[in-house]
């Protein structure tokens, strides 16, 4: 498991989504991509992820901002979303 300290920002959190079988998703025609995060109060809250390379490999980044680690016990990321109805838990 990684340690993610308060206040930190400037890293990516990956994730490759995949069908029932585990293989990679292609995503190439999705035109939004979302991680949904939730906050340790058990609130959650959308980021928009971008591809990792051209979207056929299933592989979402988001970049870690300024503000969003501000207490302990994150959930990175509770799930996937994108504009083609692929969910990711």
């Amino acid at each position: 498991m990684t340690e993610v300290q308060i206040n930190s920002y400037g890293w990516n959190v990956d994730l490759t989504v995949k069908d029932k079988v585990g293989a990679p998703v292609d995503l190439s025609l999705a035109t939004t991509t979302d991680f949904v995060f939730q906050k340790p109060d058990g609130k959650a809250f959308k980021v928009s992820a971008v591809f990792v390379t051209d979207g056929t490999d299933g592989q979402l980044r988001y970049l870690i901002v300024v503000g969003k680690i501000d207490k302990v016990g994150y959930v990175f990321p509770l799930e996937s979303y994108d504009a083609l109805g692929t969910k990711t838990v």
